[in-house]
């Protein structure tokens, strides 16, 4: 079989299937996370709840004074803060997590550089796997964040109840 041979240095050689997998990887998995951030993104929705509501019985005092426009009207200003406000954390969470995928794509790669069969249905499905492990990284970070979180949380419960005893 002809394969062409990249060669660095002291005849350390690449195949062009390992040449791919080092370009295609961290590009696969950078998809799988913007594509984790995206589907978060339009799940997202501003938790915000109108302070100027009309009562339900109308306003038999007059005590109310704004009117109807005047509530929708502020009531759209600050849901369009609040909608500026979840599409700027997307903005930065999508550049970190872009930067993350592509580190995490290199090092799946380097772990795959040289062993495998090389034919284009392992190659597909090495990124195929790596569109997976984009997807799910962030979620993954998510979860072990919040079980470190509660354990240093009754760790500390504990500690804090022994010294009180």
């Amino acid at each position: 079989m002809n394969e062409y041979v990249i060669a660095f240095g002291n005849n350390l050689g690449l195949t062009s299937y390992d040449l791919m997998l080092l370009v295609l990887c961290p590009f696969s998995v950078a998809l799988g996370t913007t594509v984790s951030s995206l589907v978060k993104f339009l799940n997202s929705k501003p938790k915000f709840v109108p302070s100027e509501v009309p009562p339900e019985n109308g306003d038999p005092e007059g005590a109310y004074t704004i009117s109807t426009e005047e509530i929708i009207q502020n009531y759209n200003e600050k849901l369009k803060k609040e909608y500026e406000k979840v599409v700027n954390n997307w903005t930065s969470e999508f550049f970190r997590l872009l930067y993350i995928g592509l580190v995490l794509g290199l090092v799946i790669a380097l772990y795959f550089v040289g062993a495998f069969t090389e034919n284009i249905t392992t190659l597909a499905r090495i990124l195929a796997l790596c569109i997976l492990i984009g997807y799910q990284a962030p979620r993954i970070w998510q979860l072990q964040e919040r079980l470190i979180e509660s354990h240093i949380e009754n760790k500390i419960e504990q500690f804090l109840k022994s010294k009180n005893q």
